[in-house]
């Protein structure tokens, strides 16, 4: 390999990265998963340290895509291996939000095949991050997270906790986007909560307007 061909092959993985995610946003996981795998065989060539920055980056981007695809076990292993490596390179200190978003994702992906209580702890560490990002200022990737939270405390039927949890990112959201218009995520958290208080007739309404609101 000449000295000019390894200089041009970190831009074609980008691009190739940059094609994957382009296909991922038009739903084309497949493609998108393609994509993925021919950038990171590129970083894998130029790169010896397999907790490179750019490799990590490519193996928690084909994690995710293998979660949207429904392959959740490899996924875990892809998210969990990524996460590795992000802590490895920025530190947990100071949080980094490759970090603070590795925690949860890889926790959704416990929660999606009944690992509730790994679940619960990648969660409540993004949890703690998000506490040190934001202290107690509403922000909408902590409601996502307690959002997701709820929903494994009652998989664990762990109704009550459910219900606190529930709550809080339903006000949270409420605080960040107001209900002029019920965001999807404002409206799950309004279902979910309903549904758990049994307060049916509230939630069929809201229901209504969560589907001509989007």
């Amino acid at each position: 390999m000449t000295d000019g061909e390894e200089t041009h092959l970190p831009t074609a993985s980008v691009v190739l990265g940059n094609i994957a995610q382009a296909y991922q946003f038009k739903g084309d996981f497949k493609r998108a998963k393609e994509y993925i795998i021919k950038s990171l065989e590129i970083e894998r060539g130029i790169y010896e340290d397999e907790c490179h920055p750019m490799i990590t980056e490519s193996i928690n981007n084909l994690g995710s895509v293998c979660f949207l695809l429904g392959e959740t076990e490899e996924a875990i292993s892809l998210l969990s291996k990524s996460l590795s490596g992000f802590v490895s390179f920025f530190g947990e200190a100071v949080p980094h939000m490759k970090v603070v978003t590795g925690y949860p994702n890889l926790g959704s992906a416990y929660d999606r095949v009944g690992r509730y209580d790994e679940a619960v702890e990648h969660l409540q560490k993004a949890m703690d991050m998000q506490k040190q990002l934001h202290g107690d200022e509403p922000h909408p990737d902590t409601a996502a997270i307690l959002l997701k939270s709820a929903s494994v405390r009652s998989n664990l039927e762990q109704q009550n906790k459910a219900i606190g949890l529930y709550q809080r990112s339903l006000e949270m959201f409420r605080h960040i986007h107001g209900e002029a218009v019920p965001r999807s995520e404002t409206g799950r958290a309004w279902l979910r909560w309903h549904r758990h208080t049994d307060a049916w007739e509230t939630t069929i309404e809201h229901s209504h307007d969560v589907i001509s609101k989007g």
